[in-house]
């Protein structure tokens, strides 16, 4: 990873101050596991940054995080939560996905109940996703966890917005609690396809394999977005009956597709002798570096899959 020793932070703030200018991504690595002093300067200057710039640097540090397991941007999206500008607020909130301080709980609940932007709201929601798992596995206080669950269900039944409802559902998709069956059940038979995306992503965190017959099925919809999140959830369930379709949908599609990767990395979770022998085959006949790279990531995740019995996180029925 890229050291803050190869360039000063002044260097940074007059990049980061110069609009005219694009931000140089090299100095993306300035904002990871920052210093007191180096965020003190970034605040002396924040009001002096350009909306977007600010909203394009957090949004490009959150694609830094997700490609770089290093990277921690906590102390920035930290201090970005307290932004005027609800965009900025919004795109802070995933910075702190990695981070389990409790503390955020009490700070995305309020997000969640009162702040006036909706997309600051949904935000907010999908962010108390993470609590409902570390409460589910015994990672954060019983009361915590608790207090998450509760809120969770209580804004569910009396949120109007849409876009914060599926991101609740998405985040009771991890709780073990029975009344989310009834949720996921209820957004599958609404004539909406975000709905259904919302609840197929809810299953694919359910650890159910209550939801094996609804995956199948969805893997033959005419929507492309619900086959993706439908070969995501059969993989996530490890569901064996959906193994030919998936194989189908690899061989069929062209490497550079998202189908053709979400399938690939479906097939290494639900396992199996026969998935090694086939990603052995394309690895042999692969001709692409990229390709290669993903194939044996891939088959490094099988490897672990196959060396591990199935077995659902929460029990739900």
């Amino acid at each position: 990873m890229e050291t803050n020793s190869e360039y000063s932070s002044d260097d940074v703030i007059n990049n980061l101050l110069d609009s005219n200018k694009p931000f140089n991504p090299h100095f993306l690595h300035f904002f990871s596991d920052m210093s007191i002093d180096d965020l003190d300067k970034i605040k002396s200057i924040w009001s002096e940054v350009n909306s977007d710039r600010k909203y394009n640097l957090l949004r490009n540090l959150e694609s830094l995080i997700e490609t770089n397991t290093l990277v921690s941007c906590d102390e920035i999206g930290y201090f970005a939560l307290q932004d005027d500008d609800p965009r900025i607020r919004s795109q802070a909130i995933p910075l702190l996905w990695e981070c389990s301080d409790i503390k955020l709980i009490s700070i995305f609940i309020n997000f969640l109940q009162n702040d006036s932007d909706i997309e600051v709201n949904a935000s907010a929601a999908a962010a108390l996703g993470k609590f409902v798992l570390l409460g589910e596995l015994e990672e954060i206080p019983e009361e915590s966890a608790k207090m998450v669950q509760d809120l969770l269900f209580s804004e569910y039944l009396k949120t109007e917005n849409d876009s914060t409802n599926q991101r609740i559902l998405e985040s009771l998709g991890y709780s073990s609690n029975k009344k989310v069956n009834q949720f996921i059940s209820s957004a599958l038979k609404k004539d909406d396809k975000n709905w259904h995306l919302s609840a197929l992503f809810a299953i694919s965190r359910s650890a159910n394999n209550l939801w094996e017959k609804v995956v199948v099925e969805k893997l033959t919809d005419l929507d492309p977005d619900i086959q993706i999140e439908a070969i995501k959830a059969a993989g996530e369930l490890e569901i064996e009956a959906a193994k030919e379709q998936i194989i189908e949908f690899m061989k069929s599609s062209t490497p550079d597709e998202d189908l053709h990767m979400q399938a690939i990395w479906a097939l290494s979770k639900i396992g199996g002798n026969d998935i090694k022998e086939l990603f052995e085959d394309m690895i042999e006949e692969s001709e692409d570096d990229e390709k290669t790279d993903k194939l044996e990531m891939a088959m490094d995740n099988l490897d672990l899959t196959n060396g591990m019995p199935s077995l659902g996180l929460f029990g739900q029925s």
